[in-house]
This record gives C-alpha cells, structure tokens and sequence, in this order.
C-alpha cells in the first residue's frame, strides 16, 4: 500500500478541495438526498447507510467515497461511516470490475485493478478532524468494486476484506463530482526544479531555477528558459528564445503552438531562426503530483529516441530578465 497516500488525509483536507476547486454547474452532478433501498454496507453483522457519493481526484489518481454524511466543508462533527477506494484514472470514475493489487505489484494493472482502500464505521469526527484511533480500517488484504453507468446513475457493488473485517454493499444514484480537470490543473505558473535527459536526472541550478512557463485561462502560453553563463557560471542568461503561443490539453497530452519569439538572445538574432522557432512543438504528455507539474516529451533523432522530462512545482516568481 502506497504509505505516501492516505485516503483519509484528503478527507480531513475536504474544505480546502471545496473551497480551491469550485466547479461550474456543468461539471458537478448534485446528489439526490433521497434513500434508496439496497444504499448500505454492512459490517461486523451492522449495516450502516449510504446516503452520500463523493469523486475527487487526489495527485493523479480518483477517490470514491461513499458515506453516511456530506462531511465536506471541514466542520464536520458526528460519525462518519465510509468506505473509500482509489483508482489510477484522471479525470473521469472508471467503469467495469476490479480488484485489489497493491500498485507496486509487477501484475498490477490499472485497468483491473484498485489500488488502496479505506474505511470507517462509526469513525468520531471533530470539526472535521477524525480520531483514528478506534472504528477506522486501513490494512486493506483483498476485495473487488464493479462500478455501472447509466445516464447521470451509477451502480455501485463492493466487497473490501480488511486485516480486521469486511465491508460489504452497494450503491445506486448520482455521484458528486468533484474532480479537477487537467486543463484547470495547468493553469498557472511553473518554475523548473528538476529535469531528466535519457532517464539521467539533474536538479535545477540557481539559474535554471528561473526558468518559468506560465499557462493562462485563455489557452495561451509563455515559456522562457535560463541557464548559467558558460563563460562566468555566476551569471544567468536565456536559454534560447522566449516563447508565446496557445496550447491546448486533449487525453493528459500537451500541444504548444509558439505565435512569437518574446525573447531573443544577441547570437540568435537572426530573421530565419526566429521563423524557424514558430509553429507546433512537440507534444509533451502531462502529469500531476502534489504542487508539481511534469511535461515529458519523447523526439526521434534518426535511428536515436531522445526523451526528456521536465518538473515544474507553482511559483510566484517573475520572470527572468537579463
């Protein structure tokens, strides 16, 4: 089990998802807060109702809970009774039967597979902080979810064994999404903290921290890189030309289209290169982790693959200016 994920923690993180990620009308599904029949698990001979359904993403991966009570909002004070399950997905709740494989696994797979669990039955909570003390359950050893779509309802089987007792039910109804899309995600701007060339990884020098892309609401981009003087290491120059243009964001892949040379450094002042530097770039496939972006982008150079990923984390700073 992935010790660095913790399903809970983004429970008791719960306002700060409601309060940064507010979603347009569009893109949430509001829950019927009637009951339904079959809308419960059971646990140690007690069953226990299912009267809430929540997906959020958290890094690069999609959470389902199920619940007794909207405990979004962070000042949630009672019990709260959930099971929680998290897929490899972005952006959308994946469908079919899966089982659970620790994603460490070599015979893990995503498309068959759940990766981590979690649940509570009569878990206290304080404003929103939970006493884990007693009535959670973590050390999940197997189980399997079958998730159905139909229109705006899904139907919802599961059976997940932990080290001290199962959980077992079902759900039938809407799911509250609130799940971050991509295009939301990459907005803003991003200073590079470290980069692979060829599966070879280099942290970012005090120059090359300044470089900085920045992604706007609009679909437009600025990107301006910066290395270290050769000649004098103590100064920061442009690597390259500084570029702008528009990208668009389609299946987690990236495609930058550079409009205009924003930069040009003296010994690459000249019409044709500047020409040659717009147009569609190469496309860069786009992942999340935490406050980090990573852009990775595989070129082939002859009979030679060239790969190379690049990490951003958010940043305030301003650009570089020589």
């Amino acid at each position: 089990m992935m010790e660095n994920i913790r399903m809970l923690w983004v429970l008791l993180l719960a306002v700060t998802l409601v309060t940064s990620c507010k979603k347009d009308d569009d893109q949430v599904d509001q829950m019927d807060q009637t009951d339904e029949i079959g809308n419960s698990f059971t646990f140690e001979d007690t069953t226990y109702d299912i009267t809430y359904a929540v997906v959020n993403d958290f890094d690069n991966h999609i959470q389902l809970t199920l619940a007794n009570v909207d405990f979004y909002g962070g000042n949630y004070t009672g019990e709260l009774d959930f099971v929680g399950i998290l897929f490899n997905a972005t952006e959308v709740l994946p469908e079919g039967t899966f089982s659970f494989k620790n994603d460490t696994d070599p015979d893990y797979d995503s498309t068959l597979h759940f990766f981590d669990s979690e649940a509570g039955a009569g878990l206290q909570m304080t404003n929103g902080e939970a006493d884990t003390s007693s009535n959670y359950y973590e050390n999940i050893d197997s189980g399997t979810v079958t998730i159905e779509k139909s229109g705006d309802e899904y139907t919802i089987d599961f059976k997940l064994i932990f080290d001290k007792g199962t959980f077992d039910g079902s759900y039938t109804g809407k799911i509250e999404n609130k799940i971050t899309k991509v295009e939301d995600k990459i907005v803003g701007r991003w200073k590079l903290v470290e980069y692979f060339e060829n599966d070879e990884s280099f942290t970012a020098n005090e120059c090359e921290l300044k470089s900085i892309v920045e992604f706007r609401e609009d679909n437009t981009f600025t990107d301006i890189a910066v290395i270290d003087d050769e000649m004098d290491n103590s100064l920061c120059i442009y690597d390259g030309f500084g570029i702008s243009g528009t990208y668009t964001i389609e299946s987690d892949v990236l495609t930058t289209i550079t409009k205009q040379v924003v930069v040009i450094p003296e010994d690459l002042y000249d019409p044709s290169f500047i020409e040659e530097a717009k147009g569609e770039n190469e496309p860069q496939t786009i992942s999340f982790e935490g406050n980090k972006l990573t852009l990775f982008e595989s070129i082939q150079d002859g009979d030679q693959t060239l790969t190379f990923k690049l990490i951003y984390e958010k940043t305030t700073d301003e650009f570089f200016e020589e």
